[in-house]
């Protein structure tokens, strides 16, 4: 694969992570040097004419590099083989959090899990889930969600942790045999996260970072996921 195979719609593939963090990786150097970092990467790496933003955004998105364009740590150990896609897609969800009169109230992987438990079906449509934070009488008023929906649907389809027909955003998933102890080990915990709501770019800067979410506790999920 090369960059002329890449999907540019900002959808988080595993092609798509694999093969951006090993080419930041590989001219992390170039890129440290250049004097207008977003110009460098896409005249290198191409973009969609309609959206010239696309790379960039997704870059960011993703975690795999900083507000300043800075090859981020998490891209690094990617591209080592040191994280799996996996492990980055619950590194994600569990920095996501969901806000309360500017209060961090819940992060978005314990709020799936306590859903999921309490509903215990066989199946979930993806629609619920897009409106989860209407559905917990904890998150109710005045709130403010920075979720991403159609993106965080794509972060949660790597987890791996469900099976579904079709595409991730139009359908149903079910849980895997896999599934419940992780569920059930989330469901009970809120998982360490931001101390208050972030702007941007500390926001770009926390997804990218090595601390908060699951990153402390990965070595206790290493069976379970």
């Amino acid at each position: 694969m090369d960059f002329s195979d890449l999907d540019t719609s900002l959808k988080v593939t595993l092609p798509n992570v694999t093969l951006y963090s090993n080419w930041l990786y590989n001219n992390r150097a170039e890129i440290s040097r250049a004097e207008n970092r977003s110009n460098y990467i896409t005249s290198r790496i191409g973009f969609v004419e309609s959206n010239r933003g696309a790379i960039i955004s997704f870059l960011k998105k993703t975690g795999l590099v900083t507000s300043s364009l800075e090859v981020s740590p998490l891209a690094i150990l990617i591209a080592k083989e040191e994280l799996t896609y996996r492990e980055l897609c619950l590194i994600h969800l569990s920095k996501e959090s969901l806000f309360l009169n500017g209060k961090p109230k819940v992060n978005l992987i314990t709020l799936l899990s306590a859903y999921i438990r309490e509903k215990d079906q066989q199946g979930y449509n993806l629609n619920e889930l897009r409106n989860l934070n209407m559905s917990f009488h904890e998150i109710e008023g005045n709130k403010n969600s920075n979720s991403r929906t159609d993106y965080i649907m794509t972060i949660l389809e790597g987890t791996d942790l469900f099976v579904h027909q079709d595409r991730i955003d139009d359908g149903v998933i079910s849980l895997t045999p896999k599934t419940k102890p992780i569920i059930n080990y989330f469901a009970d915990r809120l998982i360490e996260n931001c101390e208050e709501p972030l702007n941007s770019a500390k926001r770009f800067d926390f997804f990218s970072s090595l601390e908060g979410g699951v990153f402390s506790i990965l070595y206790l999920l290493a069976e379970l996921i």
